[in-house]
C-alpha cells in the first residue's frame, strides 16, 4: 500500500514539473516573440521618419514620397523578412539621391523602394499565411 502511495506521488510529482518546465518555455518564447516584434515595429517606425524627413526637405518629390510613406505606415510591421536587410541600403540611396545634384535617376530609385517595400508586405503575408 505504501509503495503505491509513494509511486502516484512520484506521479504526480513528475507530471507537475513537466507542466511547470512546458509553461516555463511557452513564457520564454512569447517573451522571444514579442521583442523580436517590438524590434521589427521599431526598424519600420524610422523607415517611417527617414521618408516623412525626406518628405519634408524635398517639396518637389513630396507626393511620390508621400505614398512611399504611406505604404511603410499601412504595411505590417509586426514581421521580418529577408527583404528587410535591403530596406536601410535603399532607404540610404534614396537620401543620397536627393541630396545630389548629379546622383542617381530619382524616380528610378524611388520605384525600386517602393517595389521593395511592396515584396516585403508580400512576403510578409505569406509568411502568416503559413503561421497558425
Amino acid at each position: 500500500m505504501l509503495l503505491i502511495l509513494i509511486i502516484v506521488l512520484l506521479g504526480v510529482i513528475l507530471l507537475a514539473a513537466l507542466v511547470f518546465l512546458a509553461t516555463r518555455q511557452a513564457s520564454n518564447k512569447a517573451a522571444d516573440l514579442s521583442e523580436a516584434k517590438a524590434q521589427s515595429m521599431a526598424f519600420m517606425d524610422d523607415c517611417e521618419g527617414r521618408v516623412k524627413a525626406m518628405q519634408r526637405a524635398h517639396k518637389e518629390y513630396s507626393q511620390s514620397l508621400n505614398a512611399l510613406c504611406e505604404l511603410i505606415m499601412y504595411s505590417d510591421k509586426s514581421g521580418t523578412t529577408e527583404i528587410d536587410w535591403k530596406v536601410d541600403a535603399v532607404l540610404t540611396r534614396l537620401e543620397i539621391a536627393l541630396s545630389s545634384e548629379d546622383g542617381e535617376d530619382i524616380p528610378a530609385v524611388l520605384e525600386e523602394t517602393k517595389d521593395l517595400f511592396n515584396r516585403r508586405k508580400e512576403e510578409i503575408r505569406a509568411l502568416k499565411r503559413g503561421a497558425f
